[in-house]
């Protein structure tokens, strides 16, 4: 599998007190990539306008403050930015970020957790146990009083103005548990919540020749007669063999593209290669033999 990774990071929304967040579009976005939106607001944790396309994944807040994270898989170019509003006026921040080569449909987290607490200049931990392999882990903290941040080990920042809230990832190879993930704000102790969700990788898959082997036309497949395989044969001229292939698919998602065996001669070092007639239909196969 392709494993997600980062794309780009808007502008960052700078703190203000407003009903409306106008987050900047990052560059890049494109069919099927993943943008997710983070809100930073205190008090009033209804976000009551949300950006057309987008989905929310989670709030998290406390009485004070909050966190809430919104994702929508572009179907072409964006630009401008994607607009949030409350209806009461709130301290507000926000950012977004493309991500690449994450799942192709549904909900591109393949596991998710988040936790909020009253007191603490760690953020709440926050854990999960993915379901697949090559997964990227995004975090997110916040902390009412804001300050520098100081990542989960091994995260890299994607978001971090010494403010209020802060993005990190990492990427997560085998299937397994993340184990307790907290960031740490300069801030100091106060309301502040945690979010870890593993973005999922685009489906794809692997083609293996496994082998060949020729064989004898008898006629019909049940009289059909195949030589050891991988074995090469020695014939008297002219005389009429066949060659099988043996593909098979290892990358745990059947492979439903189409699948053509060509041929040249010897002689013909530089010549056209032909296609052998019926092999390019597309066959939805997981192990096949041309």
């Amino acid at each position: 599998m392709v494993a997600p990774s980062f794309g780009a990071a808007g502008t960052y929304l700078t703190g203000a007190t407003s009903t409306d967040w106008a987050i900047a579009v990052p560059s890049g976005t494109a069919a099927d990539e993943i943008v997710l939106v983070f809100l930073y607001y205190d008090g009033d944790d209804t976000i009551d306008t949300v950006e057309s396309g987008f989905t929310l994944k989670v709030n998290e807040g406390t009485a004070s403050n909050g966190l809430a994270i919104y994702w929508k898989r572009c179907t072409g170019a964006d630009s401008g930015t994607y607009d949030f509003a409350q209806t009461a006026s709130t301290w507000r921040e926000g950012i977004a970020i493309r991500y690449t080569d994450c799942l192709a449909s549904g909900d591109p987290f393949d596991v998710f957790d988040s936790a909020n607490q009253a007191t603490g200049s760690t953020t709440p931990a926050v854990s999960n146990t993915t379901t697949v392999a090559d997964t990227l882990q995004v975090w997110a903290g916040s902390n009412y009083n804001g300050g520098a941040w100081t990542p989960p080990t091994s995260y890299t920042e994607r978001a971090d103005a010494s403010s209020d809230f802060s993005v990190a990832d990492l990427a997560q190879a085998s299937i397994g548990g993340s184990g307790s993930i907290t960031g740490t704000c300069a801030g100091g102790s106060t309301f502040s919540s945690a979010f870890l969700g593993a973005l999922a990788p685009t489906a794809v898959t692997t083609l293996v020749q496994e082998g060949y082997a020729f064989g004898e036309d008898d006629g019909t497949e049940s009289a059909h007669t195949l030589e050891t395989q991988d074995t090469t044969i020695t014939e008297a001229t002219e005389t009429p063999r066949t060659l099988r292939m043996l593909v098979e698919e290892t990358g745990g998602v059947a492979f439903t593209g189409a699948v053509t065996l060509q041929y040249r001669r010897d002689d013909e070092a530089t010549g056209e290669w032909r296609d052998v007639p019926g092999t390019g239909v597309s066959s939805g196969f997981d192990e096949g033999i041309f």
